[in-house]
């Protein structure tokens, strides 16, 4: 990224290599953990390491439900940056692991509020989640296959 270069701006790209910082974090702790012989602490920071290498699909499947969705409202199309754009790319890295947060404390808890609450939130990530593969099939692959 800093070598060839890519779209978006500084700010940007500052957060694509915060993501990559987590990557390598979560994945030094999650070795720790197995060395310790903590599989809890080593699971909970596999998963962790498992959604934050994940970011870049996340938010290539995030962008695609927004386009398809709301076009390209927020969005400079010709620099791609702008709000949305920033915003995704935050949600990207932090959605996925507050959500596996919420997963892991819903299923020490018998709050019912807290269950729903996560059984809600695992629906609508997998909505746009499931909008966003359908953009990208559609959009990217798609054509190079048939085309």
């Amino acid at each position: 990224m800093i070598a060839r270069g890519t779209v978006g701006n500084t700010l940007m790209h500052a957060l694509t290599m915060l993501g990559g910082c987590v990557v390598i974090l979560a994945s030094i702790l999650a070795v720790q953990a197995a060395r310790k012989r903590n599989i809890t602490k080593h699971k909970i920071w596999a998963i962790r390491l498992y959604l934050a290498a994940n970011g870049v699909l996340f938010f290539r499947l995030m962008i695609f439900a927004w386009f398809l969705i709301f076009g390209s409202l927020g969005i400079d199309t010709a620099t791609f940056t702008g709000p949305t754009v920033l915003t995704i790319s935050v949600c990207s890295y932090i959605m996925p692991l507050l959500i596996a947060e919420l997963v892991r404390y819903a299923g020490i808890t018998s709050n019912r509020v807290i269950i729903i609450a996560t059984a809600a939130s695992m629906m609508l990530i997998s909505i746009v989640f499931l909008v966003g593969l359908f953009g990208v099939v559609f959009a990217s692959w798609y054509l190079a296959i048939v085309g």
